[in-house]
């Protein structure tokens, strides 16, 4: 359970972050015999004097987090049961909720999914803020563990891709911000919003690019289908046509066959 503690010293963080880890559920499994299940957090939050505050009452609230996430595994390899593959399954399920955060974050999409687990609200304002974030992920080299590595591996790859804006941690109304800070600051928003605009424009270049595309290949299906179907007119006229024909030749041809006969016929008359 989350806990708030004032601390003085460095040997107070020390002390606290001793007795977390003491308090942290473990539990042996097929894989480990000291199995993590659970995820650990330890948030600082200090109060330094800012040296850039013309008054005595300035502050700077900079916040240090230190997250140690359990493994994800499989429940198969484990061979947990009961409790403990109950333990496992939310692990896997907030490291998964993790992953999309992370990746939704580095294609800088409109919408992170931070609300998706406990985990990912408790690092909303880690990950994507105006924080700086360092992450060490633990691999293993062994075969039987590849599936786990390159999942862990293609985290770590997604997570490089993240752009965050680091700014200083001031309480919010202790001071005027400084003519240098507010005109970085307004270079800053000015960058990403013609970051922003680049981007809008690469994506509409882009469907207008497939939109062309798309017309192309429909007025191409067009043609072809208008072609062919005056082809099939053509053959179908034609056809027709030497129907046509050979009927009036077979009628011609039995009315010169009836006219030899009637003549003939006359010739036999005169002759009798």
């Amino acid at each position: 359970a989350a806990r708030r503690e004032l601390v003085e010293s460095a040997a107070d963080v020390t002390a606290l972050l001793a007795r977390g880890a003491a308090a942290r559920a473990t539990s042996s499994t097929r894989l480990n015999e000291h199995s993590s299940r659970s995820h650990a957090v330890l948030s600082v939050e200090l109060r330094l004097a800012d040296p850039k505050s013309e008054g005595a009452s300035g502050q700077l609230r900079p916040k240090l987090t230190f997250v140690d996430l359990a493994g994800s595994e499989r429940t198969k390899r484990a061979g947990t049961e009961g409790k403990v593959q109950h333990e496992g399954i939310q692990i896997n399920l907030s490291l998964f909720h993790l992953n999309h955060v992370i990746h939704a974050l580095g294609s800088r999409a409109a919408h992170v999914p931070y609300n998706g687990s406990s985990l990912t609200k408790v690092l909303a304002d880690r990950l994507g803020g105006a924080t700086q974030t360092l992450m060490l992920a633990c691999a293993s080299p062994a075969e039987p563990n590849a599936l786990e590595t390159l999942s862990t591996l293609y985290t770590v790859s997604r997570a490089r891709t993240i752009v965050s804006k680091p700014r200083v941690a001031r309480p919010p109304g202790s001071e005027r911000l400084s003519a240098e800070e507010a005109a970085r600051q307004a270079d800053e928003e000015r960058a990403r919003e013609e970051e922003r605009h680049a981007r809008e424009r690469e994506q509409l270049v882009t469907h207008n690019r497939e939109l062309a595309a798309a017309l192309d290949a429909s007025e191409r299906l067009r043609s072809d289908a208008v072609r062919r179907a005056l082809c099939a007119r053509t053959a179908a006229a034609a056809c027709s046509a030497v129907v046509t024909r050979a009927a009036a030749e077979q009628r011609t041809a039995a009315e010169a066959v009836l006219a030899e006969r009637a003549d003939k016929a006359q010739a036999r008359a005169w002759a009798a």
